[in-house]
């Protein structure tokens, strides 16, 4: 764990503990969340399948501390137990005037001579932790609205590897086809993120000492630029007057600021 992590976990448990003096009540529970951000996607077209995403279940460990009916605070930690990641360039940047956001890359939009023996890109989230502070909207029902902040690390690995192809000249200029240099692309990074976010939920208490918590959040993962970016070729098209090669645009697609939205139920007591 680096230093920044550490200190973030410390300032977190620091921040609860001062308060716990003053609680009306302490709530400790575990849960199981779902959680999805769409990384990219083109949503003027219905072809919503084609994006590139990160999908991630997480077990939830928390502890609060309610002031009074309204207010309280607390931290939690979510551990991913199950990630999915996909991926599409079907919207990549392309230098190709025939295809457009419409093409599947070294797939079906591919010539078999550019295809890639190695490719894949996938997404993975470390630990997740976070500090909340919540206002209880009415303090009977225990409908509430949480204000979060919290930190993970994402990380990406990217593989593009292809092998050297001699050129084909037939004779015929329209079946003429170049060389294809060899690429050998590998990216490994990871970015840690601070992260803040909402969420809308209900904690209705099931007895005189336990509850149960249903929460959607919403958080905005800020991940600035591009960590890699490399045009590659994928297509040529020869005829009379000569031959065109048209290379797409891969590059990292953590970027900007996206949208994570997480679904939780949680069980726990209180003292």
């Amino acid at each position: 764990m680096t230093n920044k992590n550490s200190i973030f976990i410390i300032y977190l448990a620091s921040c609860l503990i001062s308060f716990s003096s003053s609680a009306q009540f302490t709530y400790l529970d575990a849960g199981l969340s779902f959680s999805n951000v769409t990384l990219n996607a083109n949503r003027k077209v219905s072809a919503l399948a084609q994006v590139t995403a990160l999908n991630t279940g997480k077990l939830h460990f928390g502890a609060m501390q309610r002031f009074n009916q309204y207010f309280a605070a607390g931290i939690d930690i979510g551990l991913p137990i199950a990630q999915k990641s996909k991926f599409t360039l079907k919207f990549a940047e392309a230098g190709n005037p025939y295809s457009g956001v419409s093409s599947v890359y070294f797939d079906e939009d591919t010539e078999e001579r550019y295809k890639p023996q190695k490719f894949d890109y996938n997404f993975r989230q470390s630990i997740q932790i976070g500090f909340i502070a919540r206002a209880f909207l009415n303090g009977n029902t225990n409908l509430f609205l949480d204000l979060r902040i919290s930190a993970l690390k994402l990380k990406e690995e990217f593989v593009f590897q292809r092998i050297a192809r001699p050129s084909v000249n037939t004779g015929y200029s329209y079946e003429y086809r170049p060389p294809i240099a060899a690429v050998n692309i590998q990216e490994n990074h990871q970015k840690l993120l601070i992260i803040p976010g909402f969420a809308l939920g209900w904690q209705p208490h099931i007895d005189d000492r336990f509850f149960i918590n249903f929460n959607l959040a919403f958080d905005f993962y800020s991940m600035k630029d591009e960590s890699f970016s490399y045009w590659v070729p994928y297509l040529t098209r020869s005829n009379s007057q000569g031959s065109t090669t048209y290379s797409v645009r891969l590059a990292s697609q953590l970027t900007k600021t996206k949208l994570a939205k997480t679904a939780t139920i949680r069980f726990g007591m209180f003292i």
